[in-house]
């Protein structure tokens, strides 16, 4: 699967089962059978939920899924099912059995979460997409995914975003404003990033080359060129490596 095309087909899309349709093919030919994407206000309120396997939730409510409470803490990938439930101790038994009825119903054994968290939006949540697979064929499937599957579901999750919470702020250019909210943490006042130079480090943190921050932020290559330049400066850092380690660095020091 060429990402790039897929990209470009999501942000085609101008309504959320136009998007999630073009999705579930491209989870589909990576080789995943289910898909959940999960968001909630920060306030616990207003859930939003899109998911093949609906049915899940009628053993549960959306906003009890154990995904808002253990993967969305931090922006890594956290495996998920039945599959690597066990080796996960904060669970409770509730949650425990959540899991291994929804793997009965629906066949989903394992998994990776991907966090998706919009500051400016007072939203957080994300994907939690699953196979038929036992652990050690998840494990060796995912290895060369994670990356390209991680851009993709951060394009489709701006993309619902745009469509379902935009206009933001009263603002008439509803897809524009969105584009301004930031997915990176705030950092201590100490260092004056801008927002769009914060937004920047934080994608090269998580993976990103500077033409995937372009399609993501909406801007073009040479203008991410410039926002890093700049911010490389202000963080004292000689290469995209410092500026990251310095980055969250100050991200832990304002927490």
């Amino acid at each position: 699967m060429k990402i790039w095309e897929e990209v470009a087909r999501l942000e085609q899309q101008e309504s959320v089962e136009e998007l999630w349709a073009v999705l579930l093919k491209a989870l589909s030919d990576l080789g995943f059978d289910y898909a959940i994407y999960l968001t909630i206000g920060a306030d616990g309120e207003e859930a939003l939920m899109r998911s093949n396997i609906p049915q899940i939730y009628d053993l549960i409510q959306v906003k009890d899924d154990p995904f808002f409470e253990h993967c969305c803490n931090s922006y890594e990938p956290i495996f998920t099912g039945i599959e690597f439930a066990q080796g996960y101790e904060a669970l409770t038994e509730e949650e425990l059995e959540f899991i291994r009825q929804a793997s009965v119903v629906t066949g989903f054994i394992s998994g990776v979460a991907l966090p998706m968290r919009l500051s400016g939006s007072e939203r957080y949540g994300g994907f939690n997409l699953g196979t038929r697979l036992k652990r050690d064929d998840f494990l060796a499937k995912i290895e060369d995914q994670l990356e390209p599957l991680r851009f993709l579901c951060l394009i489709a999750h701006r993309r619902i975003e745009e469509i379902c919470h935009g206009p933001v702020n009263g603002s008439a250019n509803g897809k524009a404003d969105f584009r301004s909210l930031l997915v990176a943490p705030q950092i201590s006042d100490d260092v004056q990033l801008s927002p769009r130079e914060r937004e920047v480090i934080y994608l090269f943190s998580q993976g990103l080359s500077t033409k995937e921050c372009a399609i993501a932020c909406n801007i073009s290559p040479n203008t991410v060129a410039e926002y890093s330049k700049n911010a490389y400066k202000k963080l004292s850092a000689r290469n995209r490596v410092e500026a990251v380690n310095r980055f969250f660095e100050l991200n832990q020091s304002d927490g």
